[in-house]
């Protein structure tokens, strides 16, 4: 038996799960372990073997474990600790028998008892070796009895006694702080004690469930105090499913200095609910810029409202843990308001997962989208920008979309380089009414309509590879470009560019205001149509009868009058009544007799 560690203290995080704690130092007998607990409001208890722990493995070298008889609330602290009454019983006779076991258990209990000694001499307050001064190594000490000699330490009470007694003497008595006045921001007289009494001068975990219902509750308390001296104030979501009965302002003076927390390390531990048939949005910031956002599961039993919503204000941080299901829309930066949400996730939004709206700013790089369907209103879309909104969501991921994986719609913007809109029931990207992606690196793949489906003057930057879309990687669309100085339609594709009208007036193209040519039909159904060719120098330039029939004639109809030019058919000898000169391709003139 050999004791192999030097530790004679174990300490420990409580979670309100966890009761079995297992440590790695010796210990001889179960009487030797005290276990201390410090629950979340800091009141130490030390706990009663048998009562409310049972201890396992003494004499074991390597240690051994307590357990709770139940779950300690977290997050709190417990310590095990060997504390050894300071005695050797063990009476070893000359002239006996030599017992092993014996002799290194009397030899471990002493070495206990030095490591035992150590471990209170590195708690006491010490002087570092080559330093003149004694470390509390940023503790509190505690219990001083109020200074004598000059250089005796003195209390917080002592000075401020001093120097109570010091503005005494220079502006007489101290008045209370409930007999002074002041006039708040809103112009109403006040005492100066209220004003004390409502602040958050440290920081402070405000505990949802455990203090407050619901996290509504938690910051409708939190916004009756100031927040001082930079604290920060954490409203900690615990474990299990916290049920939301109406939504939750995230509005505060100074809410920069507030966060919302879950379980960061589990966040399906972690389930947030609002009551099914509600409508209300969960969480909504309309003024500051709220901390920060992380550790939950944020679903509906219901398509409604929106998850969580920057509206015309700040959501500093949203993530990475966070997930939003069947919200109607699930992450929303709307009227200007701003919100960075990278690496979340959105399930089951009805019209948008990640939506920028009406100036609206929305950071979401490398987010995930999936199912975004509204079948009744034909809306569904992963990730939407539009009335001007900015969405970045660069190496984003979206698939089974009803509308489109990625959106920019009436003046949107949209940065989605590297992104992957793929398995979408409609578009993986659609751009429509003067809106913009950039999607350098993306990949859309195997969606229902087409990888990139651009429509009216929407705007496309940046090279992208997509395969297995239905009907095709981009869909052709015309285009308004300048070519060799020339103003030109062209087609995004290469595919045939169409001009066309559904109008009895056909096609009119003008120069100088006045009508240059006129495309139409000769009804409703035509089939046979005109085709005009380029040529390369050198060569004539076509013009050609095209269509189903197998001869067609091209008839050149001036006003009064007409020249029909048909294709070749065999006649019979006939008179000739007139002649029209022609030139060949040699610049030969060549009469071409008509006949009656």
């Amino acid at each position: 038996m050999t004791v192999n560690t030097v530790d004679s203290i174990a300490e420990f995080v409580t979670n309100g799960v966890t009761t079995n704690y297992p440590f790695y130092f010796k210990f001889l007998a179960n009487e030797d372990l005290v276990v201390t607990y410090i629950n979340p409001q800091g009141v130490s208890t030390q706990l009663v073997l048998g009562t409310n722990y049972t201890a396992h493995g003494a004499g074991n070298d390597d240690g051994g474990s307590i357990v709770t008889v139940a779950a300690l609330a977290g997050p709190g602290q417990l310590v095990v600790s060997r504390e050894m009454v300071a005695y050797q019983q063990t009476s070893l006779r000359n002239q006996g028998k030599f017992l092993a076991e014996t002799h290194e258990d009397v030899f471990d209990r002493l070495t206990m008892l030095v490591q035992q000694g150590l471990a209170f001499a590195r708690r006491a307050l010490s002087r570092k070796p080559g330093k003149d001064f004694f470390d509390a190594e940023n503790r509190n000490v505690s219990n001083l009895a109020d200074p004598v000699a000059l250089q005796d330490a003195v209390t917080r009470k002592w000075t401020q006694q001093y120097v109570g007694g010091l503005l005494q003497t220079g502006q007489g008595p101290a008045n209370s702080a409930a007999n002074i006045l002041y006039t708040d921001s809103a112009g109403i007289p006040a005492v100066l004690q209220a004003l004390v009494g409502n602040m958050i001068a440290g920081n402070l975990t405000v505990n949802v469930p455990g203090q407050f219902a619901e996290p509504a509750d938690a910051m409708d308390w939190v916004r009756t105090k100031t927040i001082a001296n930079g604290a920060k104030v954490t409203i900690k979501l615990a474990d299990g499913v916290i049920t939301l009965t109406r939504g939750t302002s995230l509005n505060h003076p100074q809410n920069s200095l507030i966060d919302l927390i879950g379980n960061v390390s589990a966040m399906a531990s972690c389930q947030v609910a609002p009551v099914a048939g509600t409508t209300f949005d969960a969480f909504t910031c309309t003024s500051g810029c709220f901390g920060k956002i992380d550790g939950f599961r944020l679903s509906r039993p219901n398509k409604a409202g929106t998850g969580i919503l920057a509206l015309g204000a700040d959501i500093a941080r949203v993530g990475p843990n966070v997930e939003v299901d069947n919200f109607y829309y699930s992450y929303a930066s709307r009227d200007g308001g701003r919100m960075q949400a990278d690496d979340t996730v959105s399930r089951n939004a009805g019209d948008v997962g990640y939506w920028a709206y009406d100036g609206g700013r929305l950071g979401c790089k490398r987010a995930k989208a999936y199912d975004a369907i509204d079948v009744d209103s034909d809306l569904g879309y992963g990730f939407q920008a539009e009335y001007g909104g900015t969405l970045e969501c660069e190496e984003a991921y979206a698939t089974g979309c009803r509308k489109a994986g990625i959106a920019a719609l009436a003046g949107g913007t949209v940065r989605a380089h590297n992104s992957n809109p793929s398995g979408n029931i409609g578009s993986g990207f659609l751009i429509r009414g003067a809106s913009f992606i950039a999607m350098n690196g993306a990949t859309p793949n195997n969606n229902g309509r087409w990888g990139v489906e651009r429509e009216s003057n929407g705007v496309v930057s940046g090279s992208y590879v997509g395969t297995g879309n239905t009907l095709g990687q981009q869909k052709p669309v015309a285009l308004l470009v300048n070519e060799n100085g020339v103003s030109a339609v062209a087609s995004n594709t290469g595919a045939t560019l169409g001009i066309g009208s559904n109008g009895p007036e056909g096609v009119v193209i003008t120069v100088q205001g006045a009508t240059a040519l006129r495309a139409g039909s000769t009804g409703v159904g035509a089939v046979n149509f005109l085709q005009a060719d380029a040529a390369l120098s050198g060569q004539p330039v076509l013009v050609k009868a095209r269509g189903a029939d197998n001869i067609i004639d091209i008839e050149l109809s001036p006003k009064n009058g007409h020249v029909r030019l048909p294709g070749y058919s065999a006649h019979a000898d006939a008179p000739i009544v007139g002649c029209f000169e022609i030139m060949d391709t040699a610049g030969v003139i060549r009469r071409v007799a008509v006949i009656a």
